[in-house]
């Protein structure tokens, strides 16, 4: 049986700014909410709030990039006052860097893949990629990963760092190859322009072949980059 590899995102995400407060949560929001509609009172559940706000922060960064989304189009899409994002998450950098969190535990990623015959790594590799991608929140998240990253260093290094330094590098380090980061690197261009190509850009032709099709073939692709020749 395959071992799991992709966590459910959490529904209450981690305070950015933890420690004592004055006021529960609840009562907090609710006057951040009483303030901006002039009424007063409760909105149910902290947790709804903040899921909310997540939820509405992913999308926005994944159609805009960081650049792109605002506290106050995330504010609206959420449908809160845009103080309680700051409440809940701080700046929009702690959103960002919050919510654009792959839910993979990286160890089981690469022991999955180095699971097997060295023949077949650059497909087993391909087989997690598109397992990752077919669910909608980690798609979104490496989507607004990768907008972001072409025009903001934070976001480059969080990608780099959650693909290519906990997951890539060490599956070529396990396969005793030379040029074993160089190998890394080429396999994580390949994965990031397939998503780019086909979910950023949109290529016609590229987003209506089959997933299976597009699979086999990366996974030659990724073949190559992890054991193949590089010089010939």
């Amino acid at each position: 049986m395959q071992r799991a590899i992709v966590e459910p995102p959490s529904s209450q995400p981690v305070d950015a700014h933890p420690g004592p407060r004055l006021r529960d949560d609840t009562v907090a929001e609710a006057d951040h909410r009483g303030s901006a509609s002039g009424r007063t009172g409760r909105r149910p559940g902290q947790s709804t709030t903040r899921a909310a706000i997540a939820a509405a922060a992913l999308h926005q960064f994944a159609a805009r990039g960081y650049g792109g989304a605002t506290m106050r189009s995330i504010a609206q899409q959420a449908g809160v006052d845009p103080a309680l994002i700051a409440y809940f998450f701080g700046s929009k950098r702690d959103l960002f860097n919050q919510v654009m969190r792959l839910p993979i535990d990286p160890p089981r990623v690469v022991s999955r893949v180095l699971d097997g015959e060295r023949t077949a790594v650059g497909e087993r590799l391909a087989t997690v990629t598109f397992e990752v991608l077919a669910d909608q929140h980690n798609r979104d998240t490496v989507i607004g990963l990768l907008r972001s990253a072409s025009h903001d260093r934070e976001a480059a290094t969080l990608l780099r760092v959650a693909v290519t330094e906990e997951i890539l590098k060490p599956i070529a380090s396990g396969l005793d190859v030379s040029d074993a980061d160089l190998r890394a690197e080429l396999a994580l261009s390949q994965i990031s322009g397939l998503v780019f190509a086909r979910h950023v850009i949109g290529l016609e032709t590229l987003g209506a072949s089959a997933p299976t099709r597009l699979r086999r073939t990366l996974g030659l692709t990724l073949q190559r980059c992890l054991v193949g020749p590089l010089d010939t």
